[in-house]
């Protein structure tokens, strides 16, 4: 994520060098990724992760197993690695396929290529950025399909198309760009495993493509559609964003909706119940910005404040443990100010009739922990364990 002051952090899995700290090691809090200053905008593949400066120049960094870190290679990069490319306005991460957009409006593409993502009429792999466009206003990068939003709000898509997800009546897979039926007016688009999501311009939304789970936002669960249905219930939009297989819309008023598949709480509800329509996330009050991931979800208030639910087996939001979410909690104070880690257990919580010594453990370096044997909350007058000692 991005801080005001503009620097770039991450948490979460590191597998492929993924949050850039030259290391492979999972971070289950933030860390600031070094070499990156004045960026505004980052994007997130399975295993890759672009970064956007103001001067419109692209980082990236992480697994590179396509080519989708865009610098002729294919070798795994776990620091960034700045492209070729100028005047960059906008980023967006597939699985393993990358995009960029340029003040111009021409649309560049790179990476992984197996169902035609790239759009070059071909299945193979690009390592390094590709024109697929002109004339655009805006890009997004599903599973394995590319979206462009041309200037006229037209939308256009290549790539998977099993589920119907490029919209344009068919389940066919394209190599080259075909355009979706039904829209006009959009603005803003986004794309998830199998579905797309698309903003139009008076701030209502449309989906397409996979619905097993409700993520169209129609009131349905269809399983699939090839051409755009109406979101329900939402007018005023901003923006949207389209995680694994759920949505995130915020208001002009910073209200935060969700709606689709909740396995794992990322619709941030306090249920694990998926939604066909959508359904304000619970806590976080006004945002600024949120971004939909697999099964998980995050969000940025006005001040500051970083709001997560949702999947947590590799630490993805940054609590310092590994366990889902579905009640979003904050992970930083205002001005991102982050909180220390929860502290864990080798005793699993419960009664027991027989003296057990506890190791306690916190991720966060340097963090104080204070502990009670009575079950209450511990307050800073409490007695203090460092971290990894044992209590008796």
């Amino acid at each position: 994520m991005v801080k005001s002051d503009s620097t770039v952090w991450a948490f979460g899995s590191n597998s492929s060098g993924q949050l850039g700290d030259n290391t492979l090691t999972t971070r289950r809090v933030p860390q600031q990724v070094a070499g990156l200053a004045d960026i505004v905008a980052v994007a997130a593949g399975t295993a890759h992760s672009l970064a956007l400066s103001s001067a419109g120049t692209v980082y990236a960094f992480g697994n590179n197993s396509s080519g989708q870190l865009g610098d002729g290679a294919t070798t795994n990069r776990r620091t960034p690695v700045a492209l070729a490319l100028t005047s960059v306005v906008a980023i967006a991460a597939g699985h393993t396929h990358s995009m960029a957009l340029t003040s111009a409006g021409d649309v560049y593409v790179w990476g992984a290529n197996s169902v035609g993502q790239i759009g070059n009429g071909t299945t193979t792999n690009v390592t390094a950025p590709w024109l697929l466009s002109t004339g655009a206003q805006a890009i997004a990068a599903g599973g394995e399909h590319t979206l462009v939003v041309k200037a006229d709000g037209s939308v256009w898509g290549t790539g998977a198309n099993t589920n119907g997800q490029l919209g344009d009546g068919t389940t066919t897979p394209r190599t080259t760009l075909a355009q979706a039926i039904g829209l006009t007016t959009v603005v803003a688009a986004s794309g998830g495993s199998g579905h797309s999501m698309f903003l139009l311009a008076d701030g209502t939304a449309m989906g397409v493509g996979r619905n097993a789970s409700g993520q169209w936002g129609d009131g349905t669960t269809a399983y699939q559609r090839t051409t755009a249905v109406s979101v329900t219930g939402l007018s005023g939009l901003a923006a949207l964003d389209a995680g694994s297989d759920h949505t995130l819309a915020a208001g002009a008023d910073g209200t935060l909706w969700a709606w689709g598949d909740n396995t794992y709480g990322g619709l941030g509800d306090a249920t694990t119940t998926d939604r066909t329509t959508p359904v304000t996330v619970a806590n976080v009050g006004e945002v600024a910005a949120f971004s939909a991931g697999h099964g998980f979800s995050l969000a940025i208030t006005p001040l500051g404040y970083v709001w997560v639910a949702g999947r947590n087996n590799s630490s993805q939001l940054g609590d310092g443990a590994t366990t889902n979410v579905s009640a979003p909690v904050s992970i930083s104070g205002a001005d991102f100010a982050w909180r220390v880690a929860t502290p864990t257990f080798s005793v699993a919580s419960g009664t027991y009739t027989t003296e057990r010594t506890v190791t306690v453990s916190v991720v966060t370096t340097g963090a104080t922990i204070h502990y009670t044997q009575n079950g209450a909350e511990p307050t800073e007058s409490d007695p203090v364990v460092a971290s990894g000692g044992s209590v008796e």
